[in-house]
């Protein structure tokens, strides 16, 4: 059983989709970065264990978003 992985292009109640049991992993566009995306992962779903963090990138945060 793969992780299940969602993408939406359009606006969507994330809320109720990430809890469904079919969704492991749901891809959002970054609020602030419109290149990026972020990762909303299930806790309950059954493949939470199996799911692996591939690449880690360094990040420097923009303070003037705290402004």
């Amino acid at each position: 059983m793969g992780v299940v992985l969602f993408y939406l292009k359009k606006k969507q109640p994330y809320h109720q989709l990430i809890w469904q049991d079919d969704c492991a992993v749901l891809q959002v566009s970054s609020a602030t970065i419109t290149e990026e995306y972020n990762y909303l992962i299930n806790p309950q779903h059954p493949a939470f264990t199996r799911i692996k963090v591939h690449r880690v990138e360094n990040f420097t945060f923009d303070e003037r978003l705290m402004q």
